[in-house]
């Protein structure tokens, strides 16, 4: 999941999971969205953050709403201290 921009063509990803990961403190739960084809729920890994080349990815993505863009913005600054 593409959380920001790094610069110089370059953005901020996190690991997105199916895995059930409810309490863990490395996790944001999202619940169920589009991005999951069969409808599972699904966590942010917030405890690593990868530089990525736009141009090297795999996969397609899909949107998460505001609220729980917010709910990951959150964390990340919080655990990175990021503006």
């Amino acid at each position: 999941m593409i959380v920001a921009e790094a610069g110089k063509g370059a953005v901020l990803a996190v690991q997105l999971t199916s895995k059930d990961r409810t309490g863990h403190p490395d996790y944001v739960a999202l619940g169920v969205g589009d991005w999951d084809r069969s409808g599972r729920p699904s966590w942010v890994n917030v405890d690593r953050v990868f530089i990525v080349n736009p141009g090297g990815m795999r996969r397609e993505a899909a949107r998460v709403d505001a609220a729980r863009y917010g709910r990951i913005a959150t964390v990340l600054r919080g655990r990175y201290g990021w503006n």
